[in-house]
């Protein structure tokens, strides 16, 4: 008898003891993830209604070649892949037409355990996506957005986490043999083939508007997806017998670069739809870039033009201060925080 009530005692915990635990997490995660309070601040955003979808069940037929992609990659590198997860539902209002995917195309993922976006509160884990988030959620002003409702998938030309200052083709493709040069290259079309194939067979989809940004993104995604659309359209077509329809799109109408202070020439672009990496839009990017940004943003979710990334440099004149500092604290603080701004532009 004694001994049964000790291991009652041991199991049942005393009074106020799960409040006292409650009350400590509450604050300590205000201590870490609160921005400077000088800040216009809202509670966390919540997780949306209806559960992440399940990556096996999301990811039916691109599963298993992404897998063995991110198994190529740690072989060849050594380091944890990153694969994108599923989106989250799309609440209400936020509902662009579902005929086209939205495919983000970059260079490489952050560090770390967590890939693309806070698995509890949705929001991009990096600073890169934090503005890209911000931007789309500033197009929407009435709907609360997180980075993860936003892309049906993401891509990266690394697999996993690179430093700051990586170049894919300098650090990683130039420095392969030919054979690992080659195998990487298959494996990340299939990989990317079948990422089409999900879109076609599980979601109806006929075809996907792409955003490219950033110098070696802009030479090599072109190829990877020309060569992986025709073997895309011929597996989907033997699984829905009959012929597969898929278009890749390019965000071209954009805004020209503009002609230099003292009348110098605009800079040529190698692409219609170029953009320099989103990682610059406070710090080096150009008043005529950032516009296009605004632009491809606005064309990608069918929404009129906002002034988001054209306001984020001060160097350009009217900019958003209390944005801009929202994205200094949190670069500064090496982590985006669970709590943010309700709408990017004041």
């Amino acid at each position: 008898m004694r001994a049964a009530r000790a291991r009652r005692r041991r199991r049942s915990p005393r009074p106020g003891a799960l409040s006292n635990l409650a009350l400590t997490l509450t604050l300590t995660l205000t201590l870490h993830l609160t921005p400077t309070p000088t800040l216009p601040l809202t509670q966390a955003t919540p997780r949306p209604t209806g559960a992440p979808r399940n990556a096996a069940q999301h990811w039916k037929h691109s599963a298993e070649p992404v897998s063995k992609h991110g198994e190529l990659f740690t072989r060849l590198t050594g380091e944890k892949p990153h694969a994108y997860p599923p989106p989250w539902p799309r609440p209400k209002g936020f509902e662009p037409g579902d005929d086209l995917a939205r495919f983000l195309l970059l260079h490489y993922p952050r560090y770390g355990d967590t890939a693309y976006f806070d698995p509890l509160t949705g929001h991009a884990v990096d600073q890169t996506l934090l503005v890209v988030e911000r931007a789309v959620q500033a197009l929407h002003p009435d709907v609360e957005l997180t980075f993860a409702q936003m892309f049906d998938f993401i891509g990266d030309l690394c697999g996993g986490g690179a430093p700051l200052g990586f170049g894919f083709k300098k650090d990683f493709y130039e420095k392969l043999s030919k054979d690992k040069r080659s195998a990487w290259w298959t494996s990340k079309v299939e990989a990317l083939a079948a990422v089409f194939v999900d879109e076609m067979v599980e979601r109806k989809r006929v075809g996907a508007t792409v955003l490219i940004a950033g110098t070696d993104p802009t030479d090599f995604w072109p190829a990877l997806l020309a060569e992986a659309l025709p073997i895309a359209l011929e597996a989907a077509s033997k699984l829905l017998g009959c012929k597969a329809v898929f278009e890749i799109k390019y965000l071209t109408d954009l805004p020209a670069l503009e002609v230099g202070p003292g009348g110098e020439a605009a800079p040529v672009l190698s692409q219609a739809w170029q953009l320099t990496h989103p990682s610059t839009a406070y710090t080096t990017m150009t008043r005529d870039m950032s516009r296009r940004w605004d632009a491809a943003l606005a064309q990608m979710f069918g929404r009129p033009s906002v002034p988001y990334f054209a306001r984020l440099n001060k160097r350009h004149g009217d900019f958003n201060r209390a944005e801009l500092r929202l994205l200094q604290d949190h670069a500064k603080a090496c982590h985006c925080s669970l709590t943010l701004t309700p709408n990017p532009l004041p």
